[in-house]
């Protein structure tokens, strides 16, 4: 959960250090006021969590299934993740290969935290090149959306082996990764932690 709370935070700290150091207009024009309250209320919903925290440890943590707006859903992620890509000089798209529904029925919360932690660490593992997220419907033609998303990057990778040690909980591909990027490497059986990269 620290880790999970590090995205919210960091986009709290971000668009309120734009406020104090930009223009009103240019505040206004990013929507600094609507991402920091958007973040505050992700952030609220995950302090809940950890004090409902023996849910988990009992197996019963369920998603809650509501209808939202899945375009307006990634678009908020979107504006979180690419001020940071472009800060390191990387390119950064989004690509649909199918046409997507606007309303799905699904964990909106769940859904937003595995697409900001595949590419938050896109991001930071990769120090040259691209980030790319493509998104398809596999369900297209039948009764249900299957929604896929693949996250793909110039980053630095993995061995073998490191795949091997992915969903160990605190680990990461090695020594050297953890001073150079930071992180604690929270692989886990909840399988939150999916990347190509040491550290996901």
């Amino acid at each position: 959960m620290s880790h999970e709370i590090r995205t919210p935070m960091g986009a709290i700290l971000g668009f309120s250090e734009m406020l104090l150091t930009k223009s009103a207009e240019e505040c206004a024009r990013v929507g600094c006021i609507q991402i920091i309250r958007r973040n505050s209320l992700h952030l609220l919903e995950l302090i809940d969590e950890i004090l409902d925290l023996s849910k988990v440890e009992a197996g019963q943590m369920k998603a809650e299934l509501t209808s939202f707006d899945l375009p307006e859903l990634l678009s908020e992620i979107v504006s979180l993740v690419a001020p940071r890509a472009k800060e390191k000089g990387l390119a950064f798209g989004v690509r649909f290969l199918d046409p997507i529904p606007r309303l799905i029925q699904s964990s909106s919360m769940r859904l937003r935290q595995i697409l900001l932690n595949l590419l938050g660490n896109a991001v930071k593992f990769t120090e040259s090149g691209s980030v790319e997220m493509k998104i398809a419907d596999e369900g297209t033609g039948g009764p249900n959306i299957v929604l896929s998303v693949e996250v793909t990057d110039s980053g630095i990778g993995m061995t073998p082996e490191q795949l091997a040690r992915l969903f160990v909980p605190f680990t990461q591909g090695d020594a050297s990764i953890t001073r150079k990027f930071g992180g604690t490497g929270l692989g886990s059986d909840n399988q939150q932690a999916v990347g190509p990269h040491p550290g996901r």
